[in-house]
């Protein structure tokens, strides 16, 4: 068996990005059962994958409906490897045109006792669904921390006599 790993991320963040682990034979829309619940979003939305190849220029479309390359049920991780598409664009947001980048990094062992698809590295919270960017509370926190030893900072302060 033939395991696949993709590395996600958003293209508004430095912060946010996945690992995962898929089976070649998986389909993107069992992929996409999976991610809705691995980045807690409502499975009521209209989704669609764009196959890209290495330079980034869109190749195909799958959709839940038809649009000319497959429809997200019949088309599989080799299937797009096959025809060159190593990156694949998870738009969960179609209106605005956002989505998670998934880049192929390269095939890796199977490993018996894991369940597939699997999570196996990642940083940032995952984004909200319906937001209209990418927030990371990590980065204004230290953005935050940073300007409290700016403004606390008491070396210009006068002595005070008593």
């Amino acid at each position: 068996m033939i395991i696949y790993r993709y590395r996600a991320t958003l293209p508004q963040s430095k912060v946010f990005y996945r690992i995962y682990e898929v089976k070649s034979n998986m389909t993107l829309f069992a992929f996409n059962s999976f991610i809705l619940a691995d980045l807690e979003f409502a499975p009521d939305q209209i989704v669609m994958f764009e196959g890209c190849d290495a330079d980034g220029y869109l190749c195909s479309e799958y959709g839940m409906f038809d649009t000319g390359d497959g429809t997200m049920d019949c088309v599989t991780f080799e299937d797009t490897i096959k025809k060159g598409e190593p990156v694949l664009n998870y738009i969960y947001d179609i209106a605005d045109d956002r989505y998670i980048r998934l880049e192929f990094i390269d095939e890796v062992k199977f490993v018996p006792m894991r369940s597939y698809p699997h999570n196996s590295e990642g940083k940032g919270h995952n984004p909200d669904q319906f937001s209209s960017h990418y927030e990371d509370i990590v980065v204004y926190k230290e953005d935050i921390e940073e300007k409290l030893e700016e403004v606390l900072d008491t070396e210009d302060l006068p002595i005070c006599d008593e």
